[in-house]
């Protein structure tokens, strides 16, 4: 199956969460354009590159989606998506799954 934005539809149709991990931003974009008026709640991504900078990488929430990262930092000469703040995007993410499944605020 090669997902786009109607099988994505399809395959998450149960699901309450989705969470986004895709590294190419094309794959990021038609996630969030499939469930951006949907109501389905996303957690997605953006701004991971690099090294450092660890406090500039925030939680955005913007209706249904809540975005994590910096928000500016791309994928480039000099500028992959290095571990670190790879994981720390990653336990981000989980925290904004976990209050939503809690029904709390981030």
């Amino acid at each position: 199956m090669r997902l786009d934005a109607s099988s994505a539809r399809e395959l998450f149709a149960d699901c309450a969460i989705v969470v986004e991990a895709f590294d190419a931003v094309d794959a990021k974009v038609m996630l969030v354009s499939a469930f951006a008026s949907s109501g389905k709640k996303l957690v997605t991504a953006s701004g991971l590159a690099g090294w450092g900078r660890s406090n500039a990488m925030k939680v955005r929430k913007m209706g249904n989606i809540v975005a994590i990262g910096d928000g500016e930092t791309s994928v480039g000469d000099g500028a992959a998506p290095v571990s670190p703040r790879v994981g720390i995007a990653a336990a981000m993410e989980a925290n904004a799954v976990v209050a939503m499944l809690l029904g709390k605020e981030l």
